[in-house]
């Protein structure tokens, strides 16, 4: 069984931060699997089944690189 981990109040403060033009180029910035992962599962919404299924990977690997991502953003944007 995965544990679903909420996010925290630094990733929802993140998160509404993404709707500025400089964070969607930091976004541009990450590696190819965890801009699409973040897209995916933070800006779209969706599930992490859904994405490890279309990624054919497994939820942990892609829970992985939304909290890879969103900590590299945290760190480009300086909190």
């Amino acid at each position: 069984m995965i544990t679903v981990h909420p996010l925290t109040d630094d990733d929802r403060e993140l998160i509404a931060m993404l709707g500025r033009d400089a964070a969607w180029q930091l976004i541009d910035e990450l590696p190819p699997e965890q801009r699409e992962a973040v897209r995916a599962h933070v800006l779209d919404d969706r599930p992490y089944a859904d994405i490890a299924l279309a990624a054919d990977t497994s939820e942990a690997v892609v829970r992985k690189r939304v909290s890879r991502g969103l900590g590299a953003l945290r760190q480009r944007m300086g909190r």
